[in-house]
């Protein structure tokens, strides 16, 4: 809605192309000067010794170890009773099997 003395004006494809020549829509960066300084920092930088990379791999294991124990959820407990009760019908079963066969073999 416009009041009575704004006119309303059709703005043509070249109006736009001239605007966006004179205007980017996205600033403009330097990367030269971001690539010279990447450049400095891997000259000045030195690789750490397989030491340094063991303890520090160590140490985010050792972290993530600590957080899924913390983060234990009682589905991860279900998880481990159904677990815990496949084994022992397995044992049990290992059990019977034994059993049957000292029986067979008349022991």
């Amino acid at each position: 809605m416009t009041s009575g003395n704004e006119k309303l004006t059709r703005i043509s494809i070249d109006d736009l192309d001239a605007f966006a020549d004179t205007k980017p829509f996205a600033p403009q960066h330097d990367y030269d000067a971001y690539n010279a300084v990447i450049a400095k920092t891997l000259q000045t930088k030195t690789e750490p010794s397989f030491d340094e990379k063991f303890q520090r791999y160590a140490d985010y294991y050792d972290t993530l170890m600590q957080t899924r124990r913390q983060l234990a959820t009682c589905t991860d407990e279900a998880r481990i009773k159904q677990k815990r009760k496949k084994i022992q019908l397995h044992t049990r079963l290992v059990q019977i099997y034994r059993t049957l066969d000292d029986a067979r073999d008349g022991e």
